[in-house]
């Protein structure tokens, strides 16, 4: 349970961020308890930053219908909104400390604490 957080959007949605080098799909089933617990229904974003880096695969969607994910909903995302990149920027610039136990080499993980990339 501790590779990732979800995170809420102000536009109502969440983000699943992953706090480590490892895959929050590996906690899938937590993941899916959790977002129960929130009563929400509709496209779960996914962040895998720490663990794929910044690659054309580090931004994720797929659908959640209160229950569990529709597997078959997943899709990769090549932008998010700003809002969206401001939250998680503003989530890292918090818990700074995830970015040590990620893939991230040394200068990305400076220019994430900065606020320069993200």
């Amino acid at each position: 349970m501790g590779s990732y957080k979800i995170l809420p959007l102000e536009s109502g949605g969440y983000v699943i961020v992953a706090t480590s080098y490892l895959r929050p799909f590996d906690d899938i089933d937590h993941i899916e308890y959790d977002l129960k617990g929130y009563d929400y229904h509709g496209g779960v974003l996914f962040d895998l930053l720490l663990c794929n880096g910044l690659s054309t695969n580090r931004y994720m969607k797929m659908d959640f219908d209160g229950e569990k994910f529709d597997y078959d909903s997943l899709v990769l995302l090549k932008n998010i909104s700003g809002s969206t990149k401001e939250a998680i920027g503003d989530f890292f610039k918090e818990n700074d400390s995830y970015l040590d136990d990620s893939i991230l080499p040394n200068a990305q993980r400076y220019l994430i604490r900065c606020g320069k990339a993200i």
